[in-house]
């Protein structure tokens, strides 16, 4: 009985190392895209996959950076507002988010914002 018992959790924390060890190489081979990154990394990634997708100008490509950024410090302002219920800020992360849509389709040729819209890069509120 001792035998198996011992056989048993030899096998469980053999098995525990095992996830732990795939678990920590999956986490080393995540490409920039899905590894955690700050703000900055993810608004730089944004502004890419729209330069991609839309052909930003430089200028575009800066102004879209500025209205990221700034959509980026409001809402840390929100999350970090104890004032606020979760439901509250539920609300303002929806009204900020269609503020910056509308700041985004701001700077869009005609031609960009029938892109972006066929891209399924607009959120499904700013339809509403």
């Amino acid at each position: 009985m001792k035998h198996s018992l011992r056989l048993t959790c030899a096998f469980l924390l053999t098995a525990a190392m095992a996830l732990a060890g795939i678990g920590a190489a999956s986490a080393q081979t995540k490409t920039p895209a899905t590894a955690e990154s700050g703000p900055q990394e993810r608004i730089d990634r944004h502004v890419e996959k729209l330069t991609e997708k839309l052909n930003l100008t430089a200028a575009q490509q800066a102004q879209a950076r500025t209205i990221y950024t700034n959509e980026a410090q409001s809402a840390k302002a929100i999350k970090a507002n104890s004032g606020l219920s979760k439901d509250e800020k539920k609300t303002q992360f929806k009204s900020l988010h269609q503020q910056t849509r509308s700041k985004i389709d701001a700077i869009l040729t005609p031609e960009q914002k029938e892109t972006f819209a066929k891209t399924g890069h607009h959120h499904k509120a700013a339809q509403e």
